[in-house]
């Protein structure tokens, strides 16, 4: 008799994880009729199942070239890679570097930096556009690749 209530509870439980699983999904399956179907045959059906499939946008996207004949999209990848790894090399070394030092040395003005650091925290990227913009300009680092590591670095 108890094996009824536990069975009972599994299917339920495993329908529910289904229909989450399907409510997640549903979009990732949108983005994918997207790109294989042609043309605007995505704004005519709710369903995520493609109707006809095409290989155009993927050509489209990998056969574009640029204005000196290389592929747009590696160079746009490549360029995307070496401006993650970049950032995140810079961003680990000033973050550890910084972590060690607040937290093994006692030296003046580290809880008032330490507490800057929080309050910096609090406030939105958004209001570091400007600063950042002209202190880029004034490096000379704007439209340059240095200047974007930098600024995601920090």
């Amino acid at each position: 008799m108890t094996r009824q209530p536990k069975l009972l509870t599994r299917v339920l439980a495993h329908l529910a994880l289904l229909v989450l699983v399907a409510v997640v999904l549903y979009p990732v399956m949108l983005v994918c009729k997207k790109a294989f179907e042609p043309g605007r045959d995505f704004a005519l059906s709710a369903s995520p199942i493609p109707h006809e499939l095409t290989l155009d946008h993927f050509r489209s996207l990998f056969g574009s070239r640029g204005s000196n004949g290389e592929h747009l999209f590696v160079r746009q990848a490549l360029n995307s890679i070496v401006i993650a790894l970049a950032t995140t090399v810079v961003g680990v070394f000033i973050s550890c570097t910084a972590a060690y030092a607040l937290s093994r040395f006692r030296f003046p003005g580290r809880k008032a930096g330490l507490t800057t650091f929080v309050v910096v925290q609090m406030f939105p990227a958004t209001l570091l556009i400007m600063p950042l913009y002209v202190v880029l300009d004034k490096l000379g680092l704007l439209n340059s690749m240095t200047g974007l590591v930098l600024v995601y670095s920090t």
